[in-house]
């Protein structure tokens, strides 16, 4: 009984300071109506991670909670209070939240969405070291959630708007980056299809400034690799939208693909695994298609004996 009532005890005192780290001090309050600049006071007060689970007795998916209400505490302060600089400990509070909890999939957009916007420039830009350290956050959740296609899909899309007056070295690491995403990305299930083409002018767009980097004329269009045309069959496969399906039959059929001959692969594939799957390719080919000009006999193999 004792021991009930002290674990009860230990875990009410663990909640009460979890809250305490998580609500904003009094003088911060005080600073904030004496217009104190937030970076002045810019902090990162939670424990390491550890102390934090044993603080919560073990309740990890609470502790992460409470640390991401923190986060947004955190992140809520400095949109109104006066700043000239983002805050600095945003990547603090969610690479603390996925320690504790692997689970916590929000932890992801949340750090997308805020990081982002905490560093958006007014000429509609973000850093180069910004758009990177999200990528490389949101590749990082890819391992705990290898089937959200959302991860990859918003960190190829961040190097899409984001980089004025970004470097021309800076541009290339950013297409090769998103191109990179953006690959993964069609390869899960409800991956956006026209992702296809945005990765296509991210192709071009990345040549044609490695060409001018190296004092080269920039071509004009890329030879598609094996993977884009890939992707566009399985697209071809997916989507209804008519436009979409008419404009990579075109690009397909250009690049010498024959779709019929591939579908009719595909439907000999899928009688082989329905029919006959434990034959040999070969023998269920003899079996499912005989050739009528074959026949046995100790005296002919083709043909009839009068022709």
């Amino acid at each position: 009984m004792q021991r009930a009532m002290l674990r009860q005890l230990v875990f009410i005192l663990a909640l009460l300071g979890i809250l305490f780290l998580h609500t904003l001090p009094r003088e911060a309050v005080n600073a904030r109506k004496r217009h104190v600049y937030f970076e002045q006071r810019d902090s990162y007060h939670l424990p390491p991670t550890e102390l934090l689970r044993v603080l919560a007795l073990n309740y990890s998916t609470f502790a992460a909670s409470m640390t991401w209400i923190g986060g947004l505490i955190y992140y809520g302060d400095w949109r109104t209070t006066p700043h000239n600089e983002p805050p600095k400990h945003l990547k603090n509070y969610a690479s603390t939240i996925t320690a504790l909890d692997p689970e916590f999939y929000r932890a992801y957009p949340w750090f997308n969405a805020v990081n982002i916007n905490a560093h958006l420039g007014q000429n509609g830009g973000v850093p180069h070291d910004v758009l990177v350290e999200t990528g490389a956050f949101l590749d990082q959740g890819t391992r705990q959630f290898p089937s959200e296609y959302d991860l990859t899909y918003s960190a190829g899309l961040n190097f899409l708007g984001y980089s004025k007056e970004h470097t021309p070295q800076e541009r290339v690491k950013e297409y090769e980056l998103g191109i990179g995403y953006f690959d993964r990305c069609l390869k899960l299930p409800g991956c956006p299809p026209y992702i296809a083409l945005t990765r296509k002018q991210m192709y071009l767009h990345r040549a044609q400034l490695q060409a001018q980097l190296e004092g080269k004329t920039p071509p004009q269009r890329v030879e598609r690799t094996k993977e884009e045309l890939d992707s566009y069959i399985q697209i071809l496969r997916g989507n209804s939208d008519p436009n979409l399906q008419k404009q990579l039959r075109f690009i397909l059929e250009r690049e010498g693909i024959d779709l019929s001959v591939i579908e009719e692969r595909e439907e000999l594939q899928r009688r082989y695994r329905e029919e006959l799957g434990y034959l040999s390719l070969d023998l269920w080919a003899l079996v499912a298609y005989p050739t009528p000009e074959i026949t046995l006999g100790p005296e002919r193999l083709t043909g009839d004996k009068n022709e």
